[in-house]
């Protein structure tokens, strides 16, 4: 999909600068003077899913998610913020079984596992979950990526059942 010209990327930009200083509702303003023709483009959807989540408005952030990884079936933002939503929306299981219905699309990646291991965690799967935070760790390209791959782990509320295991891996 081609990029936003002016005026929408400016209206996009200005959202975003919106969002970054908490103000929810120019971020919104901004967004509604994009053209129509624009509302769907994937930029745009990100952002407004970026003013769901931090409005809380989990049915809505699940709508645009959806749209965005039928637009973008490629592009694995979507399928986090789906996924993001659904366990908001207390829906973890569906959660866990949408990201593992696209973990081979995205490869050697090591986001994926380690949001599976954490929908795991949430759902009392604890050998599931160690499974799948030692497949994140396994996918980290660098000592950095797995350093910090573990220090979210510890901080992660959902991955508190396994944390005493983490540093075992």
């Amino acid at each position: 999909m081609s990029s936003l010209e002016p005026p929408d990327s400016t209206h996009l930009n200005a959202a975003q600068g919106w969002l970054a200083l908490g103000n929810l509702i120019e971020a919104g303003e901004e967004l509604a003077k994009i053209s129509g023709g624009n509302h769907a483009h994937p930029e745009v959807l990100q952002v407004r899913w970026r003013v769901c989540a931090k409005a809380g408005q989990w049915e809505a952030g699940l709508e645009i998610a959806t749209n965005l990884t039928r637009l973008n079936p490629d592009q694995l933002f979507g399928w986090l913020f789906r996924a993001f939503s659904l366990r908001k929306l207390d829906r973890a299981a569906e959660a866990k079984d949408l990201l593992v219905s696209v973990v081979d699309r995205f490869g050697a990646n090591a986001t994926v596992p380690y949001y599976v291991a954490c929908y795991c965690a949430r759902l009392g799967q604890l050998n599931e979950a160690k499974g799948w935070i030692t497949l994140a760790l396994a996918h980290a390209t660098t000592d950095a990526e797995r350093d910090r791959i573990k220090q979210r782990a510890q901080a992660e509320p959902d991955l508190e059942p396994i944390r005493s295991s983490l540093g075992e891996l």
